[in-house]
């Protein structure tokens, strides 16, 4: 199965900051998105975990 990709226009949105927010990652403490990820659900939460606790 592929993974699930977000779609660019919702990627704007103020969704993924305040899921973020709500499970604890405050946005300064955001890691760069890496170039080369594909903008999927898989990769939200991956990204999610390079962040500082």
């Amino acid at each position: 199965m592929d993974d699930l990709p977000i779609d660019e226009d919702d990627w704007g949105v103020d969704w993924p900051r305040i899921y973020s927010e709500g499970q604890g990652f405050h946005e300064s403490h955001f890691p760069d998105w890496p170039e080369n990820w594909l903008v999927t659900i898989r990769n939200y939460g991956r990204w999610l975990d390079m962040a500082p606790v």
